[in-house]
């Protein structure tokens, strides 16, 4: 399809931050969706803490899960063609099937392909996010490749179903579908004297913490991973794939014995907003979602910031024992589904996540030139989170029921050409080299450790 344009444009991308933003009103780009998202909304008083008992990790100190934002609308028109290496151990570089769609990507900007030379793991899961020329709709996909500058941009699947203003739920992340976008941590957050507004995206080991009872997950996850119930066996049933965990009000961050100023921002954003677990580590280690964008990488300013790695080896280290004391103290919000978002949303801003009043402030509206609220005409399919949002008369795009989705699968209007149902799913792990495992079919190591 061509890019899609028209309608007000979001401004662009920049390195700065959702708290330096907030002064004249959000900017859409850096501090995205609306006040009622999910990705927005602070803890409520009424919210009802049940403890996770998270396991402590094994096989290294931290990790993160990086996903990739473009989210330049005025870049140069783009193609994006089929690439189904995935997790199977492909470079993911070339070109293996007509184009999923064009959108706006600058020249210049390099997504390492898979194997070994990639800083990010064999085969990170780059659920990404784009913005369109458009300035609202958000393509949504995994796992990304563009190897040189200029080069050919690669992707297994796709979706259209989401808009930057609106309530962003769904995504790219496959083990519950949600946004590859909402909970980032973003450029100039998590630095010296940052500040994160926003939820958090968390993953954990399946096989030690995620339940498998009712479907091994809970609302705003639509889906588990693909190998569940299998690759799961945690004992706490609130805690499942798309479980909105955060630390207690009885939790006094200052006292946890917190080690570095880092794990404070961390613990506070916590605390006050929560995390979402949107993925299977499928190896035993924590891993929190961080930027990677044409601006920078969170994590090569948390290096240079901090003086240390944000994905130690050890676990001996002060910053692998900060995430410990924090993952260790973890609740699960288990009072938190639709109904009870629809009841906060209408609160508009009096209620938090379980209800009750906020922890703190609801994010401020959009600045000058970006909507809150952008109306849309009714015939175009348009329900708030979940809509219809194509402009390319292509009838595989728009409306997606999400729920509808088998376990372990893109949803059905994925721009993938490769019907070949042996290729691996869409559903990104995040994989010990040593553990081989069935994925949709093909028996593949998707992601190892990262180089000492």
């Amino acid at each position: 399809m061509s890019a899609l344009s028209g309608g007000p444009s979001a401004r662009e991308s920049s390195s700065v931050s959702s708290a330096s933003a907030s002064a004249a009103g959000r900017v859409a780009t850096l501090w995205p969706f609306s006040r009622d998202s999910i990705w927005n909304l602070p803890i409520g008083a009424n919210a009802v803490y049940v403890p996770a008992n998270i396991k402590k990790p094994t096989a290294y100190g931290m990790t993160t899960d990086v996903d990739v934002l473009i989210l330049t609308p005025n870049a140069p028109n783009t193609t994006v063609f089929y690439n189904g290496d995935a997790w199977s151990g492909g470079s993911r570089c070339d070109k293996q099937g007509s184009s999923l769609f064009s959108a706006p990507i600058p020249t210049n900007f390099v997504v390492p392909g898979a194997g070994p030379g990639n800083p990010d793991g064999t085969t990170p899961n780059y659920a990404t996010a784009i913005l369109a020329a458009d300035g609202h709709t958000l393509i949504q996909g995994q796992p990304m490749a563009r190897c040189t500058p200029n080069g050919t941009a690669t992707m297994m699947w796709s979706q259209q179903n989401e808009d930057l203003f609106e309530t962003g739920n769904s995504g790219a992340h496959g083990g519950s579908m949600l946004s590859s976008l909402g909970g980032v941590i973003r450029l100039g957050e998590l630095v010296p004297g940052g500040t994160i507004r926003h939820t958090l995206k968390v993953n954990l080991y399946g096989r030690d913490n995620y339940y498998t009872g009712s479907g091994s997950y809970r609302w705003p996850a639509t889906t588990a991973d693909g190998c569940a119930p299998g690759c799961y066996g945690g004992s706490v049933p609130a805690l499942r794939m798309g479980s909105l965990l955060a630390l207690p009000p009885s939790v006094d961050v200052n006292s946890m014995g917190l080690e570095t100023d880092a794990a404070k921002i961390l613990a506070h954003a916590f605390q006050d907003y929560g995390g979402y677990t949107v993925d299977d580590a499928a190896w035993s280690v924590y891993a929190v979602a961080t930027e990677y964008s044409p601006s920078g990488k969170v994590d090569d300013e948390f290096g240079a910031a901090w003086g240390f790695p944000i994905s130690p080896a050890s676990r001996d280290v002060p910053w692998a024992l900060d995430m410990d004391r924090i993952f260790g103290a973890l609740n699960v919000i288990d009072n938190w589904d639709q109904a009870k978002w629809a009841q906060v949303s209408a609160s508009n801003g009096t209620q938090g996540a379980g209800g009750g009043a906020p922890r703190v402030a609801w994010a401020p509206d959009f600045g000058p030139g970006s909507p809150d609220t952008f109306a849309r005409p009714a015939d175009q399919g348009f329900m708030r989170g979940k809509r219809g949002n194509d402009r390319s008369g292509d009838p595989t795009r728009g409306y997606l029921s999400i729920p509808s989705l088998p376990p372990g699968r893109p949803p059905s209007n994925a721009r993938s050409v490769d019907p070949d149902p042996t290729q691996p799913d869409g559903h990104g792990r995040t994989r010990d080299p040593r553990v081989l495992h069935r994925h949709g079919g093909l028996r593949a190591v998707a992601r190892s450790v990262r180089p000492d």
